[in-house]
């Protein structure tokens, strides 16, 4: 017999189930026994004495229910359902592998998606994830797995209602406004649900709505508004509901900012707190409520641990999480601590002399009972090596000769020091990354100065120039002290023009916001004024430098 038709005669038999309630994160030992009355006990058993004759002597294969859902291949078990903690089981995951035939020109970005099998730790790939008959926004392929719904889904995971089966996504109409559209799975409908002006980015999708951040479009203060998903209708929602908020009580002065990992859509969302540099002190803490509710781990960068979580996913397992470098898979519970799972069957790209590939792992929903066959994945092919792309030529005297426009400060006035502005849109770096930050910065449209929030007189910190995609010329920044006498270097940043001027040949790189990246050395701490020039165009940022080093790690 097959196993649908199996399927079908007990549907028949006990009528359609109850839908299942949304899996709780919570220790195995605080779940509640199920309880069944006798007449239902009996039926069951009856039912399990029929389905054991018809299976005895067969392999048990569970096929896939649906387009491009799990494949697993489970043994038989001694219930027809395993739960839903139980092992095997198999981890939606993503590999990006970005490779680089020796410039930056060549440098080319794969995503595989498919499963890791818990606990053999054994990548396989899904040759079915496909979303082009899902509606979209551009750029999007298969990022997030819905069990729920039993296939990927072209959305990220914040985005995906709690029951699985609707996602949200945004499209932009050029910089006038943006429109949030809502999509059911099983009908494939897409439904336009609200817009609004400004850019738009989807932050959640809880038992209380769609949460969305909207920032001006030409930079500005960032918004945060409430959407019901079956009307539209939208209301402020305080800064407090920003999921990727974190209780400034939990930072340690110089301990290199923070970074959410990911939530669980009810209010808990994982950060690692403290930078990625080497013997740098960090933390993996989940905060609920605007206050930490649980330590992962603490310890220092490059550790005997090895504890470096990219993103995680949450079930009823726990909290799953992935290492940057993809060797190894984490499992946390709250009654067991952390558990490592090493990973196997990782593709590589075959990289020509003087290349490099970089590879990551990535949690992208659910570990749901059962193995997963998929394919093995396959090499990722050597990209084509190409010479990088000339440098346009630029002519600097006339930014050269604007005058500059900065505030004066006499010695021991307070800095005017500008407010930090929030923008919307990717950043396309150098080398050809795409990146969803940073996304503030100082100044005005259409450049701004960002890097850092706090700076500081004693050796280099990173600094950046973020430009509008609108805006694809050429950038000038000078730099100096406004309240005092100082120098100012600058390396890695642009062409040196003497002066301390610093020329930027390109700005923005439609339709992606330009990135240009180096290292700022202040000679001495004050109220500094930094101005960035283009064609007919000045933006203003002023900061304040503090004296001494960044507090250690």
């Amino acid at each position: 017999m097959r196993e649908d038709e199996l399927r079908d005669r007990l549907r028949d038999a006990l009528g359609e189930p109850p839908p299942l309630a949304t899996p709780q994160l919570r220790p195995a030992a605080a779940a509640s026994p199920r309880g069944h009355t006798t007449l239902m006990a009996l039926l069951a058993g009856g039912l399990a004495i029929v389905l054991v004759l018809a299976l005895v002597g067969t392999r048990v294969m569970l096929h896939p229910q649906g387009r491009n859902s799990l494949v697993p291949a489970a043994s038989p078990a001694a219930t027809p359902a395993a739960a839903a903690d139980s092992f095997p089981c198999a981890l939606a995951a993503m590999v990006t592998v970005e490779a680089d035939g020796g410039t930056p020109a060549s440098t080319q970005i794969t995503y595989i998606p498919g499963f890791v099998n818990m606990p053999s730790g054994e990548f396989r790939a899904d040759p079915r994830a496909s979303v082009a008959d899902l509606p979209h926004a551009p750029g999007f392929g298969p990022t997030v797995y819905s069990a729920a719904a039993g296939r990927w889904l072209p959305a990220i995971p914040n985005s995906v209602s709690p029951d699985g089966l609707r996602y949200a996504y945004v499209t932009q109409a050029g910089a006038s406004s943006s429109t949030l559209h809502v999509v059911d799975v099983r009908t494939k409908s897409d439904h336009p649900l609200w817009t609004y002006g400004a850019g738009v980015n989807v932050l959640a999708w809880d038992d209380h709505g769609i949460l969305v951040m909207t920032v001006p479009f030409s930079g500005g203060v960032a918004l945060f508004w409430r959407i019901d998903p079956a009307t539209g209708r939208a209301s402020r929602a305080p800064d407090s509901d920003d999921p990727n908020r974190v209780p400034v009580a939990a930072l340690s002065p110089g301990s290199g900012g923070f970074s959410p990992l990911g939530s669980d859509g009810r209010g808990t969302t994982a950060f690692r707190l403290g930078s990625r540099d080497a013997g740098t002190a960090y933390s993996v803490v989940l905060v609920s409520g605007g206050r930490v509710t649980a330590t992962l781990y603490s310890g220092r960068t490059g550790d005997a641990k090895d504890f470096d979580p990219d993103v995680v996913s949450f079930d009823a397992h726990g909290i799953w999480l992935a290492n940057f470098d993809s060797t190894r898979v984490w499992l946390w519970r709250a009654d067991a601590g952390l558990r490592s799972f090493p990973v196997s069957g990782m593709p590589m790209a075959s990289i020509p002399p003087g290349g490099h590939a970089y590879e990551s792992l990535g949690t992208a929903g659910a570990c749901m009972p059962g193995t997963f066959t998929g394919v093995v994945a396959s090499p990722v092919a050597a990209p084509t090596p190409s010479p990088s792309p000339s440098p346009p030529v630029v002519n600097w005297t006339p930014l050269l000769a604007r005058p500059m426009q900065l505030p004066a400060v006499s010695p021991g006035a307070t800095c005017p020091a500008s407010d930090v502005q929030h923008f919307d849109g990717q950043v396309k770096y150098a080398g050809g990354k795409i990146s969803n930050g940073p996304n503030y910065g100082y100044g005005q449209w259409p450049a701004y100065l960002s890097g850092q929030t706090d700076w500081y007189s004693a050796g280099s910190q990173g600094v950046l120039v973020l430009t509008s995609p609108e805006y694809t010329g050429p950038v000038l920044m000078r730099v100096r002290r406004l309240d005092g006498d100082a120098t100012v270097a600058v390396d890695g940043l642009g062409q040196i023009l003497g002066s301390g001027a610093i020329g930027i040949a390109q700005g923005g790189n439609a339709p992606y916001w330009g990135e240009a990246d180096g290292a700022i050395t202040f000679s001495a701490p004050g109220c500094y004024g930094v101005q960035l020039d283009g064609n007919s165009w000045t933006s203003i940022a002023v900061i304040q430098v503090q004296k001494g080093p960044p507090p250690p790690g």
